[in-house]
């Protein structure tokens, strides 16, 4: 068994990468889907709250993008569909050097994606939430995301 990690080695244990599951939607997409990948850098095993569509004072997965003509649009998406309550299968353990990816379906909100061409979206995890009361002892903190792109094509 390994030694119990320090507070802050376990701040930089995680490493967050997105990517949209298609390089291209159309203008009229509302829906779409995005890979989460929740990398463990540490040699400790990590819990990791993943019901950032729960409550966002608990865990929260923000993502802000970028349009094309370069206008912030902070918290252009929403994770589908939200749930009742948060349990014990919203922690996830991920041992030393692994990585858990999760596919989420995220709904568009920003309504102006007439404009065409590439959007840079960037998310950010938050987690306060240990999950002591489901028996886990979730990593706390915050970690921002790579930046990924995706174009957006006219209808026609």
């Amino acid at each position: 068994m390994s030694p119990k990690p320090s507070p802050e080695e376990l701040k930089t244990a995680i490493e967050l990468e997105i990517a949209p599951t298609m390089p291209k939607f159309l203008a009229s997409d509302r829906l779409f889907h995005i890979k989460i990948l929740f990398k463990n850098l540490s040699p400790y095993t990590v819990w990791l709250n993943r019901g950032y569509n729960y409550s966002p004072s608990l865990s929260d997965l923000n993502v802000d993008a970028v349009s094309p003509s370069g206008k912030s649009i902070p918290q252009p998406i929403r994770f589908e569909p939200r749930r009742p309550d948060l349990n014990k299968q919203d922690f996830v353990k991920v041992q030393g050097g692994q990585t858990f990816e999760a596919f989420e379906d995220v709904r568009w909100l920003y309504l102006s994606t007439k404009e065409t061409g590439t959007y840079k979206i960037t998310a950010t995890y938050k987690n306060n939430h240990t999950g002591k009361e489901f028996g886990v002892d979730a990593w706390i903190g915050e970690v921002k995301s790579n930046t990924a792109t995706f174009e957006v094509v006219s209808d026609h």
